[in-house]
């Protein structure tokens, strides 16, 4: 399994102090953190749908809103961790726009940390290509490429969010072929767009060359620029189903991408010259010549982007011909230490 790294000892540079910038009226955008009840007294558990670095996520059931959502469970966290994983929590529920997963609900019950999110039936990018046993076709990438631009640039200039974890395990796909960019654990609340971080944090493979130098020292420090390399490195695994330098051990990858040229495309005859110069915008090893998400989007290579939503269907079209276990939908599934009582609504 890819290694994510966590400094949980690190720090913000500059002002650290959040201002929210979004009061949304929508109620399911309100950020709610209950702790004197227990969620399943409302959401059902209904299947497992994976795992992750901190828990489980399950889809869930609320028959009273006749609502669908994925529901990450974090077992055993006791107060002194609690800040450290509302995090998501903070980040999405200031959070209203079409390619960012939605928030519902989160709760806080018996040691254990429950956030309720929107449910994109298709799940992660990365399992439909592992599915399919092949990576992506040009146009599937430029539409999914750019709705993910479209998440960043609101993230960097409206919320001053850095997310810092972008990589196809993070972008869900939704029944209709909507994109939605996930996975807020590791993101950077910031108090405006050019804050500095210097947390040695991230996914190793996608990170960039200058948070692998803040594990030397917290003197060092990022800027938003790092989800513009995540991003085109993104755009390579998408290509090819895996990132750069992906056979090498997660240890050894950090000293690869602090001094190799920055990577490219296996075969670069297989694709359009956009392609390959949009990463080179993306892949720069120094940060400030890095090509913003509004510049990405007028690129070439995004041109037609709005109008190839039809590839994503047809994806999804072929996903779902892929003979697949199933699990049935009504089998309710109990996380470790929870008894069918918990159930009773």
């Amino acid at each position: 399994m890819l290694k994510r790294l966590k400094n949980i000892f690190s720090t913000p540079i500059g002002d650290d102090t959040y201002h929210s910038k979004n009061s949304s009226d929508n109620l399911l955008k309100k950020r709610r953190l209950y702790k004197e009840q227990s969620p399943l007294i409302e959401w059902k558990l209904i299947k497992e749908l994976g795992d992750g670095a901190f828990g489980k996520v399950y889809q869930a059931f609320n028959e009273q809103r006749k609502e669908h959502a994925a529901a990450k469970i974090i077992e055993d966290c006791t107060d002194d961790e609690l800040p450290e994983h509302t995090i998501e929590i903070d980040i999405l529920s200031e959070c209203n726009h079409q390619n960012i997963i939605g928030f519902y609900d989160s709760y806080y019950h018996e040691k254990k940390l429950y956030i309720f999110l929107e449910y994109c039936t298709y799940g992660a990018v990365d399992n439909i290509m592992t599915t399919l046993e092949h990576g992506l076709d040009e146009k599937q990438i430029c539409f999914i490429g750019y709705e993910i631009l479209e998440a960043l640039d609101y993230l960097h200039t409206h919320q001053f969010v850095i997310h810092r974890d972008v990589k196809a395990s993070n972008i869900l796909l939704t029944q209709t072929g909507q994109v939605k960019l996930a996975d807020f654990g590791v993101s950077a609340k910031n108090s405006y767009q050019d804050q500095k971080r210097n947390e040695y944090i991230g996914t190793v493979y996608w990170m960039a060359p200058e948070v692998f130098f803040c594990e030397a020292s917290t003197d060092n420090a990022y800027d938003y620029h790092v989800d513009i390399w995540s991003f085109g490195i993104t755009l390579i695994e998408m290509a090819e189903m895996d990132p750069p330098y992906h056979e090498m051990r997660a240890e050894r990858v950090g000293a690869k991408i602090r001094q190799a040229v920055p990577p490219t495309l296996k075969d670069i005859r297989r694709w359009s010259t956009e392609f390959s110069h949009i990463l080179s915008c993306c892949l720069k090893r120094n940060p400030t010549e890095r090509s913003t998400c509004h510049e990405l989007k007028q690129h070439p290579f995004m041109l037609n982007a709005k109008s190839l939503h039809s590839s994503i269907l047809y994806l999804l079209e072929e996903f779902k011909a892929t003979p697949v276990v199933e699990v049935v939908e009504e089998e309710i599934i109990l996380p470790p230490s929870q008894s069918k009582d918990d159930l009773k609504s």
